[in-house]
Parts: C-alpha cells; structure tokens; sequence
C-alpha cells in the first residue's frame, strides 16, 4: 500500500471519527441550553405558585397566570423527556466513536510505518551515496590513531567527533529528505485524538467498553 492510498484511507477514517464527534458535541450543546431553559423554568414555577395563592387570597381571579403556569409546566415535562433522549442518544455514539478512532488509530500506525521505511530507504541511501567521501579525511585520522592505540579505542574517539558535528548539523537541519511526503508528515506531527477523549480512552479496554454501554452518558 503505498503512501497516497494511506493518506486517502486516513481523510476517510477521520471523517467518520469526526462526524461522530460534532454530533456529541452537537448533542452536548443543544442539552446544556435546554438545561439552563428548563432551570430558569423551575424557578419561575416556583416563584409563580405563591402570586397565584396570594391572587386567590385576594379574591382575584388567576385564570391568565394560571394557564401560564400550564404552559411553563408542560414545557418542564418535554424538556425532561429531552433532556434524557438526548443522553440516550449521546450514549449510543460512544462505541462507534471509539470504533472509529480505533481506525484512525490504525491508519497512523501504518502511515508511521511507511513514512520510516521511506526514511530508511530512500532518504538514507541519497545520504549514504555522500558519507563516503566526506569522512574519508576522518578515516585517515582513525587509520593513524589505530595504529598508535588500537582500532577500537580511534573508532570509538571518531563516534565522538561524529556525534559533535551531528549535533551541529542538527541545529540547521530542516527535516526535508528525499522521498518526504510533506502531507503525510503533517498529519503524523498533527493531533489525531478525538475531541472525547475520555470516550476513546475508556473503549481501548474491555472494561471501558462495558462501562460505555450504561445508560448515563459521561460527565460534560
């Protein structure tokens, strides 16, 4: 499977992952202002049923705030029963969210693969091609030195000089190789988690999954 297929099979997979992810978020939402709706009506039920006593006390007639409070009341039972479809409903997206992270997961994992074998083939080998002539005046260096101390003590003090000069090397290195996929290297250096990750987390284990699979829906 090559690089281009990778790239396509993971813009797939996080499609789907985030699709599943704007509709809990969707869900979330719509239930946190319906909740704030339903509190500022409890409130007003609550502050409502002593005016409607004193009304009658006075011998006025309530009908109007009354009918209000029918009103305010019914409101209250469909929000309830709102409220706890939309939980429903939250809780019945947590396992194909975490199924399909699981495979946005998987596709990473395989593009990370692809992107190392490239690095190690390619770009190594274009590398390679200049090491040899480049080091031979280092080479000469530890020729001289082993024959006075021994080869493995003038290797060892050449890995030194090497480690130096790639740490220096380093400082100005851009990353760029030959065979690089600019795109896939975006995507592998990019955030891939779900926006829930206390879902996903919870479904990378049996235990989770089952805990997923309850009814109440995980704290906002």
């Amino acid at each position: 499977m090559n690089m281009t297929t990778l790239i396509d099979n993971y813009q797939q997979a996080k499609r789907e992952r985030d699709e599943l992810d704007e509709q809990i978020r969707t869900l979330r939402s719509n239930r946190a202002q319906l909740q704030q709706r339903l509190t500022e009506t409890e409130a007003k039920l609550a502050t409502g049923q002593q005016g409607r006593v004193d009304e009658l006390l006075q011998g006025k007639d309530n009908a109007k705030t009354l009918n209000k409070a029918v009103g305010l009341t019914l409101f209250a039972q469909d929000a309830k029963q709102a409220l706890a479809a939309s939980e429903q409903n939250e809780t019945e997206l947590y396992l194909p969210l975490c199924d399909a992270q699981q495979r946005l997961d998987s596709v990473v994992q395989q593009m990370t693969g692809h992107y190392l074998a490239q690095l190690e083939s390619k770009g190594l080998a274009s590398v390679e091609k200049g090491l040899d002539e480049a080091l031979l005046p280092l080479a000469n260096l530890v020729k001289v030195k082993g024959e006075l101390q021994g080869l493995p003590l003038a290797k060892q003090w050449a890995m030194a000089v090497l480690s130096r000069a790639l740490d220096r090397s380093l400082e100005q290195a851009t990353g760029v190789f030959a065979g690089d996929v600019p795109e896939a290297w975006a995507i592998l250096t990019g955030h891939n988690g779900s926006a829930f990750p206390d879902v996903t987390q919870l479904g990378a284990t049996p235990a989770g999954r089952h805990r997923l699979r309850q009814s109440q829906p995980l704290p906002l």
